[in-house]
């Protein structure tokens, strides 16, 4: 007859888990996992708003649906350029980053000229003179 150790020895897996491993790397990645849950209840709620299913914005977006649902439950590391072209197909904006003049952005060079592209891809020639 077995004791009960044995018997709860005999149903332990002998492999290697790396639950505290795992449990480490989600609280290091806290506040990531937190901004990506937020962008996707963004994405449900205007789903909601716009009245479509998670299918169509798989096909508007020709993803398959199972992407679609990664990127809803939160378990998506979002790229720039997803976040990208799901806001544009979605009429909304997922990222912000503050526009600074470009006299704030560039107010540190030495030259009285230098040639920059904007958000754009327009080049130009400013005058600039560092303060």
């Amino acid at each position: 007859m077995m004791s009960n150790k044995e018997k709860f020895l005999s149903l332990v897996s002998n492999e290697e888990t790396n639950t505290l491993a795992r449990i480490q790397d989600r609280i290091a990645n806290r506040d990531s996992m937190r901004i990506t849950f937020d962008i996707a209840l963004r994405i449900l709620d205007q789903l909601d708003q716009l009245g479509w299913s998670q299918k169509r914005l798989a096909e508007e977006l020709s993803v398959s649906p199972q992407q679609v649902n990664k990127w809803v439950r939160g378990k998506e590391n979002f790229t720039i350029e997803t976040l990208t072209k799901i806001g544009k197909t979605l009429n909304m904006s997922l990222i912000e980053v503050p526009h600074l003049t470009i006299e704030h952005q560039y107010n540190h060079w030495s030259s009285s000229s230098k040639a920059v592209v904007d958000p754009l891809g327009n080049a130009a020639r400013y005058s600039l003179k560092k303060n």
